[in-house]
């Protein structure tokens, strides 16, 4: 859990719950919703534009229905999840090689590869997540992001859009909010439009 959240009521039995009944779950996530209600991370998805992810459905309102599916990703954010201690002493917890960045998603990555279990996003248990409060948080986002493509590049699937056509939307269009000359470590975000508006 950050130093960078509040939970809330009931946040802790959702979390450990999945990790009780099934023991091919390795790890549970929450919604993690900014303060102003939207989510902040609902479960972490790859596009075929870069190799790094982003968080699916951000700024969404935290009751639209999209953001209350409990459903499995290839990763989820670190800023709260649960995991078995045998699990987390097995894989041997965070890589130090990060620093302050990406170790979250290589532990994901580690979780199904080298356990191989899933991960949960369980929208049942809810934490803000005020986000980035840590002195230096961003400083080597483009450090840990090569470290990141260089370990993993071969792993990594892009399912964003498997998510969008289940749940009835198509992607107009990516957008950079820092384009960077490598393209493969610039974090690409989608435009979305509903299929029935967009379609007839």
């Amino acid at each position: 859990l950050n130093n960078d959240t509040e939970v809330l009521t009931g946040w802790l039995p959702q979390l450990l719950e999945p990790l009780m009944q099934d023991t091919g779950i390795g790890m549970v996530g929450p919604r993690l919703l900014y303060k102003n209600d939207t989510l902040q991370s609902g479960g972490i998805v790859f596009n075929n534009k870069s190799k790094i992810p982003y968080h699916i459905y951000e700024h969404f309102p935290a009751d639209h229905p999209v953001v209350n599916k409990s459903r499995y990703f290839q990763a989820l954010t670190g800023a709260c999840f649960a995991v078995r201690s045998k699990d987390f002493y097995k894989i041997k917890g965070f890589d130090p090689i990060y620093l302050n960045g990406m170790e979250d998603i290589d532990f994901c990555f580690r979780v199904r590869k080298v356990l191989q279990k899933k991960i949960l996003y369980n929208p049942g248990s809810t934490v803000y997540h005020l986000k980035g409060k840590t002195v230096g948080r961003g400083k080597f986002i483009m450090q840990n992001r090569k470290i990141f493509i260089s370990k993993w590049k071969s792993e990594i699937i892009n399912d964003d859009m498997q998510f969008y056509e289940e749940d009835g939307f198509i992607v107009k269009e990516y957008f950079t909010r820092s384009p960077g000359l490598d393209t493969e470590i610039t974090q690409f975000f989608p435009g979305l439009e509903p299929i029935d508006e967009c379609c007839g």
